[in-house]
C-alpha cells in the first residue's frame, strides 16, 4: 500500500510536470516566431529603404539628363530583380514562410 501511494504521486507530479512543460514550450515557440517576424521586418524595412534610395537617385540623374529613358528603364528593372531576389534570400536565410509571415 505505501508503495502504491508512491507511484500515484509520481503519477501524478509527472502529469503536472509534463503540462506545464508543454505550456512553457509553447509560449517559447510562439515568443520565438514573434522574434523571428520581428527581425524579418526589420531586415525588409532596410531593403525597402535602400531600394527606394536606389530608385530616387536614378529619377534624379534622369532629371537632371544625366542618363536617357532607355537607360533608365534598364537601371530600374534591375533594382526590381535586385529588390526581388533580396526579399526570396531574406525569407530563406529566416526559414519563413508566407503561412508563418501572417499574424
Amino acid at each position: 500500500m505505501f508503495n502504491n501511494r508512491i507511484e500515484i504521486q509520481k503519477q501524478s507530479t509527472w502529469n503536472l510536470k509534463n503540462f506545464f512543460s508543454r505550456q512553457s514550450n509553447e509560449e517559447l515557440a510562439k515568443r520565438k516566431l514573434e522574434k523571428m517576424r520581428h527581425s524579418y521586418t526589420k531586415e525588409r524595412q532596410k531593403q525597402r529603404e535602400h531600394f527606394d534610395e536606389e530608385l530616387a537617385r536614378t529619377n534624379d540623374l534622369l532629371k537632371s539628363e544625366s542618363i536617357d529613358e532607355e537607360t533608365h528603364e534598364r537601371y530600374h528593372r534591375l533594382l526590381k530583380w535586385g529588390y526581388n531576389l533580396q526579399r526570396e534570400e531574406t525569407r530563406k536565410k529566416f526559414g519563413l514562410t508566407e503561412s508563418i509571415l501572417a499574424p
